[in-house]
């Protein structure tokens, strides 16, 4: 739905694909609704039926280079009451990738969310944030 949110969303359904793939220097992130949550960013009763793959093949890749997320790729803010059912992956070159059935990245809230798709993943690929 957007690529950096620094507002709120609420009550959307996004469906479909969605991937990210760079051969470059360059950092793949893919979200179901959103790329980038930021520290002010809220996701409320969204739900996400997207099929989400992130990947590089650059060999310099580093552990923030490549996250998926069945809500969002990166998330500082707030996901509240937000659900994701369709797959959820993220590959890279040398292994170091994160994918996760609501955030790729959780630096934020993630509270009374789900995950239902057929990926084998924890709610968040790396939380540093509060899941509940």
């Amino acid at each position: 739905i957007v690529f950096n949110n620094y507002g709120t969303i609420i009550k959307c359904i996004s469906s479909g694909q969605i991937s990210s793939s760079t051969n470059q220097y360059y950092k793949a992130y893919a979200g179901g609704i959103a790329g980038y949550n930021g520290e002010n960013g809220k996701i409320i009763s969204c739900e996400s039926k997207v099929n989400v793959h992130a990947e590089t093949n650059n060999g310099y890749t580093s552990q923030s280079d490549v996250y998926a997320g069945g809500i969002v790729s990166w998330n500082k803010g707030l996901i509240n009451d937000c659900g994701a059912k369709g797959t959820v992956t993220a590959s890279s070159r040398d292994d170091l990738e994160r994918a996760g059935g609501i955030a790729g990245y959780n630096g934020g809230q993630i509270m009374s969310s789900y995950y239902t798709g057929t990926s084998s993943v924890n709610i968040a690929g790396e939380n540093n944030g509060v899941i509940a």
